[in-house]
């Protein structure tokens, strides 16, 4: 049942074809994988990938609430580049109140997240603390 091809892969021969009894079975550059797997495989790979983001992503709250998504940026890109942002904002009349006092900021790069975190953590603006940590939700990925 297993035909050998350049003697690195191997594939499953059913003669009477697939069906719900026997698995299907999917050729790839490393090794033969039954759907199950590579279906398991690709959802590993997307929780890594979500993994890395998360460690990239951060939640800050205690912002003063006459910011703008450009004073936020301007505030984010002082420790590096950054992927997205998303800044609380309320749309009304009061013109001195622009946000909810929250955002998150995706960096490129984990390590200039955990930098931003340390630096912003406790930081004073306008006698407000700031709060920092990594989000636990992705909301800044794809905005900004």
């Amino acid at each position: 049942k297993l035909e050998s091809l350049n003697s690195k892969f191997k594939l499953q021969v059913d003669i009477k074809g697939f069906d719900s009894k026997h698995p299907k079975t999917v050729l790839t550059m490393d090794k033969v994988m039954t759907k199950a797997e590579l279906v398991n495989s690709k959802r590993e790979e997307s929780l890594k990938k979500e993994s890395k983001m998360r460690k990239k992503n951060v939640y800050i709250r205690g912002l003063p609430k006459y910011y703008t998504t450009e004073y936020f940026r301007k505030l984010c890109e002082t420790f590096g580049s950054i992927e997205s942002l998303w800044l609380a904002e309320i749309s009304g009349e009061d013109e001195n109140v622009r946000n909810k006092g929250y955002g998150y900021c995706c960096y490129m790069d984990a390590n200039v997240a955990e930098k931003a975190i340390e630096c912003l953590n406790g930081h004073f603006i306008e006698n407000r603390s700031l709060y920092a940590s990594i989000a636990t939700t992705l909301r800044g990925g794809g905005h900004g």
